[in-house]
Parts: structure tokens; C-alpha cells; sequence
């Protein structure tokens, strides 16, 4: 992990921020979804969360994003080599306070393949995590 050390203002604003309740939206001060393509069906996505989020709800975050991800690209499936913690820790006065973050890497595929290893169907991970996440 690394730490980040913050002047005293910048520590307040983070925490109130971060104090918020969470919510799914795109990177912010908050923490939030992030994605690159790294081939024609190949993408890099992380939720990276806030002091209040436990790793495991960056990890059902960054697996909602890819479904999204998935289908914004005309791809109704998508298989993962699995969950990389990627957070940091905020180093605050009375020590370090962890800060999750999930990063996946995704092949997409337009029907189910025929592959060992968890495949994911987009829309059923959406229609599961969406309503858990998605708050107005």
C-alpha cells in the first residue's frame, strides 16, 4: 500500500467527503469507477472507493461497472482473471486508514463462451448489483 500524505485542510476536506454516503458514479474526490479498453474486447476497470467502503464492496462495484462496460461495447458476457486489490491508505494523525480500490481486467464476448472459469452474464450481474448500488 501506499500512503499519501495530505496537509491538514486537504485531510478535512477528504474526510468529509468521503463521510458521504457512497454512491455509484465516476471517479470523483469521492472515489468512484474508472476504464480504459486495452484491446477490441479486453478492458481495464477499478472502483476505487473511500474510507467508509469495506475492499468488498469495491470488488461488487467494479464488477457492476464491467457488465456496463460489457454492454456499452455490444458484448452481452464477460469472463475476469479474478479481483486485484488495488487501494491505498490515507495517512491521517493517528495513523493509516485504509482506502479500497478494485481493479479487474475483462474479455468481453457478444455470446457465452465455451471457457473454463466463472463467466458472467452482463445483464444478470446488472439486474443483481444495479438496484443494490445505484442510489438518487
Amino acid at each position: 500500500m501506499h500512503a499519501i500524505h495530505l496537509p491538514l485542510f486537504g485531510v478535512l476536506a477528504l474526510l468529509a467527503a468521503c463521510a458521504m454516503p457512497s454512491d455509484y458514479h465516476a471517479t470523483d474526490l469521492r472515489g468512484g469507477f474508472s476504464d480504459a479498453q486495452l484491446g477490441r474486447a479486453t478492458f481495464r476497470v477499478t472502483y476505487k472507493g473511500n474510507v467508509s467502503q469495506k475492499q468488498s464492496e469495491t470488488d461488487e462495484l467494479a464488477l457492476l461497472r464491467s457488465a456496463e462496460v460489457a454492454q456499452q461495447h455490444g458484448y452481452g458476457w464477460f469472463t475476469s482473471g479474478g479481483y486485484a486489490a488495488t487501494g491505498t491508505a490515507l495517512a491521517l494523525f493517528s495513523g493509516a486508514v485504509p482506502v479500497p480500490a478494485t481493479t479487474l481486467t475483462i474479455v468481453c464476448y457478444p455470446v457465452r463462451p465455451d471457457t473454463s472459469g466463472l463467466v458472467y452474464d452482463a445483464d444478470q450481474v446488472i439486474a443483481n448489483l444495479g438496484p443494490k448500488y445505484r442510489r438518487s
